[in-house]
């Protein structure tokens, strides 16, 4: 192998790396913002039951 297809091989993975962390990134906050909208719900729902 030589060093040009190591150094091309290094950057490709680099790329993915970083289009993963990025892709992560964005699941975890949509996923924060969903589990974030159902506490808030279910809160409210809680605060309705309890007021007679």
């Amino acid at each position: 192998m030589t060093s040009v297809t190591h150094g091309m091989l290094r950057s490709l993975c680099m790329v993915a790396f970083d289009t993963y962390q990025g892709a992560l990134t964005s699941f975890l906050s949509v996923l924060d913002w969903n589990v974030w909208r159902i506490v808030v719900l279910e809160g409210l729902l809680h605060l309705h039951n309890s007021i007679p």
